[in-house]
């Protein structure tokens, strides 16, 4: 995709009812020439989910920026040619109901 993510600070979540911590690993890349940021996190860990709505997702890739609604459709476009990339989709944040979850950004 031409970005260079690099491995930041864990998202941590604590589990609502088992008091228990899971942290899920969290990747990002600053774009200043469009002033992009990109964001990509794991949305497993040992057994949980980062966004439990979206199990069957192993990942997110978020981005923001000015140019973010611009940007889309290239980088869609780009994903589509990606040999490891399965299946993606688009889904709004604010549409999910863990969106507080992906606060990191």
């Amino acid at each position: 995709m031409g970005i260079e993510l690099c491995r930041i600070e864990d998202v941590e979540i604590e589990h609502p009812r088992k008091r228990v911590q899971h942290y899920f690993p969290l990747y990002a890349y600053e774009d200043q020439l469009s002033c992009l940021q990109y964001y990509v996190a794991g949305n497993k860990s040992n057994g949980a989910f980062l966004v439990p709505e979206l199990k069957a997702v192993d990942y997110l890739l978020l981005f923001k920026g000015d140019a973010a609604g611009l940007a889309k459709y290239d980088l869609l476009h780009t994903l589509e040619g990606l040999p490891g990339v399965q299946a993606f989709f688009e889904r709004a944040p604010a549409t999910l109901r863990s969106k507080q979850n992906l606060l990191f950004t």
